[in-house]
C-alpha cells in the first residue's frame, strides 16, 4: 500500500484541481446563461483552467480563515462527538462553495466576503453546508457498505449533486446575499 501512495496523493491533487476548475466553468456558464448569451462550454471549461492558479490561492486562504475557526469552535464539535463533526462539515463547507463565486466576480477578499455572507444570509448560507454534509454522509456509507455494480452509479449521481450544491448553490447564495451597503445600514 505504500508504494501506492504517491498515486494517490497525484490523484487527490489532480481532484482537487478539476473541482475547483469545473465549479468555476459552472458559475461562468450559469452567469452568462441568466444574462441571455450563449456560451460554449468549451469557453467556461477554458475560463475556469485559466482561473485556476488564483482560484487554488483563494481555496488556500479559504482553508487557513476555516482551520481558524474550527480551531476557535474545536471544544464545542469536540463535546458533540459525530454530530459535532457533521456541524463542523456545514459550518466550513459552504466557505469552501464560494470561492469560485467570489473569484468569478473579483472579489478576493476572502475572509470578508464569507463573513458577509454568513452575516447577511445564514440560512443562505447554511444550506449549501447541509446539503454537502448529507452528500459527503452517503459517500462515506457507500465506501464503508460496499455495494458491488452500483458503487460506480452512486459515486456518479452523489458526485453530480455534489457538483451542482458546490457551484450553482453556492452562486444562488451569494446572489440573494444583500450588499455590504444595505447590512451596515441595518446595523
Amino acid at each position: 500500500m505504500r508504494e501506492k501512495l504517491p498515486l494517490m496523493g497525484i490523484f487527490a491533487v489532480w481532484v482537487f484541481l478539476t473541482q475547483l476548475a469545473f465549479s468555476y466553468a459552472l458559475v461562468d456558464a450559469a452567469v452568462e446563461l441568466a444574462r441571455g448569451r450563449k456560451k460554449r462550454v468549451l469557453e467556461s471549461i477554458k475560463a475556469g483552467l485559466k482561473s485556476l492558479p488564483a482560484l487554488v490561492a483563494a481555496e488556500l486562504l479559504t482553508f487557513v480563515f476555516v482551520l481558524i475557526a474550527l480551531i476557535l469552535l474545536a471544544i464545542p464539535i469536540a463535546i458533540f462527538g459525530p454530530l459535532g463533526s457533521f456541524m463542523a462539515g456545514i459550518i466550513a463547507t459552504p466557505a469552501f462553495a464560494l470561492v469560485p463565486v467570489y473569484y468569478f466576480t473579483g472579489n478576493v477578499g476572502v475572509a470578508e466576503e464569507i463573513w458577509r455572507v454568513a452575516r447577511a444570509n445564514p440560512g443562505g448560507y447554511f444550506t449549501p453546508g447541509l446539503g454537502l454534509s448529507i452528500v459527503d454522509v452517503f459517500l462515506v456509507l457507500q465506501y464503508e457498505y460496499y455495494m458491488g455494480a452500483l458503487t460506480l452509479l452512486l459515486l456518479l449521481s452523489l458526485g453530480a449533486v455534489r457538483y451542482v450544491i458546490n457551484s450553482l448553490g453556492a452562486l444562488w447564495v451569494y446572489a440573494e446575499t444583500a450588499p455590504e451597503e444595505e447590512i451596515e445600514g441595518e446595523t
